[in-house]
C-alpha cells in the first residue's frame, strides 16, 4: 500500500493542480501543437486558451484576438448544470476538466472524469462539437500531449471513484500510468507501455518518424525527502520496445532528435548523443539554459559571463550563428512552426517569425495574455 499511495499523491498532485490547456516542453518538427500549463494550447498559426468554459484564439500572423465563436449576438455562456448544451461555439462541451489540442484547422477537447476520457473535435470556427472517441481512461492535465501525424499521444492510467473518510469522493488510482496513441482519423486507441515497476510518471517528450521520445521518474527516497531520477527513453512505434538512452542532469537535458541523433542542453554545451550511444559535441558553446527545437534547426538560451543571448544551431551545416535580442527583453519560450513564441517583460506571450528574428528584423506581431 506504501509505494501505491506515495505514486497516487504524486499523479493527483499534477492531476488537481493543473489548468486546463493543449497538449509542454521543446516543441518537434511535425508536431501540430502540444500542451503548455497555464498558457493553453499552442498550435503552429494560432493559441488557444480557456477562460470560464469559453476557448479564445489568438492569431500570430494578424494578431486578432477573441472568442472562438462565430455565431452573431452570442452571449458566450459557458456549459452549465443549467446550459447542457451551449449555443457558444466557444464553449466547451461538458463540466470536466478538459483540455484543448490544435492541429490544422481542427480544435479537438478531451475531458475527463478520471474513470473515462472522452475526445471532441469540431474545427477552429463554427460546427458543433462532435465526440470523436471514449476511453476508459483518465489523465493528467499536468502532462503532455502531442498530435503528429494525424495521431495523439499522452499519458493515461485507471481511476475509481473512492469515498474517503469525509464522505466525499475522490479518484483512486487503479493501474498506473502508461502511454497511449489515439488514430484521429479511424477514431481507435491503443496502448504503447505499460507501467515499470518502481516507476512514478511517465510523459511525452517528442516524435520524431517513427521514434517516440518519452522520460520516466523512479523515486530516490532518503531521510528528508524524495528527489528523482529522471530517464529518457526511445520507442519504436512499429515493435512497441523501448530503449534506454540516458539519465537527466545537469550537464544533459532532452531537447529533441532529428534524424535519429539525441540533442540535450545543460552545462555541458548543446551535446549530441548518436544511434550508437556516443555522446558528441554538437558546438563550442557556454552553458544552455534551455533550448526549443524545430525543423531546421535549434534555438538556444545560453549564458555567457553572468549574461544571457540566443544562438541558432543549423542541422544541416552544424554551425552556430547569434541571434539578435528579442524585442521587450523578451526570453524564449517556444518555437512553434514558423513562428518564435516569447514571453515578454510585461509577461505577455508575443510571437515572432523565425525567419525575421533570425534575419535581424524581429517585431512581434501578435501578444497576448492568457490568465
Amino acid at each position: 500500500m506504501g509505494k501505491r499511495q506515495s505514486i497516487l499523491l504524486l499523479c493527483l498532485s499534477l492531476l488537481l493542480t493543473s489548468l486546463s490547456g493543449c497538449g509542454a516542453g521543446n516543441s518537434a518538427a511535425g508536431d501540430d501543437a502540444h500542451y503548455i500549463p497555464v498558457f493553453g494550447c499552442l498550435g503552429e498559426t494560432g493559441s488557444v486558451y480557456e477562460a470560464n468554459g469559453i476557448l479564445y484564439y489568438t492569431d500570430y500572423a494578424t494578431g486578432e484576438n477573441g472568442v472562438l465563436c462565430s455565431k452573431p449576438n452570442c452571449i458566450h455562456e459557458p456549459y452549465s448544470s443549467s446550459n447542457t448544451e451551449p449555443y457558444c461555439e466557444a464553449a466547451l462541451p461538458n463540466g470536466n476538466l478538459s483540455v484543448s489540442l490544435l492541429s490544422g484547422n481542427s480544435l479537438y477537447v478531451m475531458t475527463t472524469d478520471f474513470t473515462g476520457t472522452e475526445i471532441y473535435t469540431k474545427q477552429v470556427y463554427g460546427e458543433t462539437w462532435v465526440t470523436l472517441l471514449e476511453i476508459p481512461y483518465g489523465f493528467s492535465s499536468g502532462l503532455q500531449r502531442r498530435i503528429y501525424d494525424k495521431k495523439l499521444y499522452f499519458t493515461a492510467a485507471s481511476y475509481e471513484h473512492e469515498t474517503d473518510i469525509t464522505g466525499e469522493e475522490m479518484p483512486a488510482l487503479q493501474s498506473f500510468p502508461f502511454l497511449i496513441e489515439v488514430d484521429l482519423d479511424r477514431r481507435t486507441y491503443r496502448t504503447l507501455t505499460e507501467y515499470e515497476d518502481g516507476s512514478s510518471c511517465t510523459d511525452v517528450l517528442f516524435i520524431e518518424g517513427d521514434s517516440l521520445y518519452y522520460e520516466t521518474e523512479y523515486p530516490i527516497r532518503d531521510t528528508y525527502e524524495t528527489t528523482y531520477r529522471v530517464c529518457i527513453y526511445s520507442l519504436n512505434l512499429n515493435t512497441l520496445e523501448s530503449e534506454y538512452l540516458f539519465t537527466t542532469d545537469a550537464s544533459h537535458v532532452f531537447l529533441g532528435a532529428h534524424e535519429g541523433t539525441v540533442y540535450t542542453c545543460g552545462t555541458a554545451g548543446l551535446m549530441m548523443l548518436t544511434e550508437d550511444g556516443t555522446w558528441l559535441p554538437a558546438c563550442q558553446t557556454d552553458t544552455c539554459t534551455s533550448g526549443y527545437s524545430y525543423e531546421d534547426g535549434i534555438l538556444l538560451s545560453v549564458r555567457q559571463d553572468n549574461s544571457a543571448s540566443i544562438l541558432h544551431y543549423d542541422y544541416k551545416t552544424g554551425k552556430v550563428s547569434d541571434v539578435p535580442a528579442l524585442p521587450q527583453n523578451g526570453y524564449l519560450f517556444d518555437v512553434m512552426g514558423d513562428w518564435v513564441l516569447a514571453i515578454t517583460e510585461n509577461g505577455d506571450i508575443a510571437a515572432v517569425p523565425i525567419e525575421d528574428l533570425l534575419s535581424g528584423r524581429a517585431q512581434y506581431t501578435a501578444t497576448w495574455r492568457p490568465y
